[in-house]
């Protein structure tokens, strides 16, 4: 588990832990790019998708991603995103 900082680097809070990985996607020549991590109320999902039409793969490795996505300012927006979802919170039932 890696630790993103959404606060800057000045700030006093320590980050979130976020999953790198590559996915599959319809075959294992083509992946995918995903982070994900939890924030306050919120699941973050960023990922680099690959051309499925082409089955070219996402041309970014986990590590690259990471590195652009804490080096982009992106996740300064994280704290305002999880006090204004864009969506209302999914609850899940049991037993479907």
């Amino acid at each position: 588990m890696e630790r993103l900082r959404p606060f800057g680097a000045g700030s006093a809070r320590t980050g979130v832990g976020a999953r790198l990985r590559r996915a599959s996607v319809n075959s294992p020549e083509t992946t995918s790019t995903p982070i994900t991590f939890e924030f306050g109320n919120s699941t973050v999902l960023i990922d680099v998708s690959p051309d499925e039409e082409k089955g070219v793969s996402a041309p970014v490795s986990a590590q690259r991603l990471r590195d652009g996505v804490r080096g982009s300012g992106l996740l300064d927006l994280v704290p305002y995103a999880d006090e204004h979802p864009v969506l209302p919170k999914q609850v899940s039932v049991r037993g479907g």
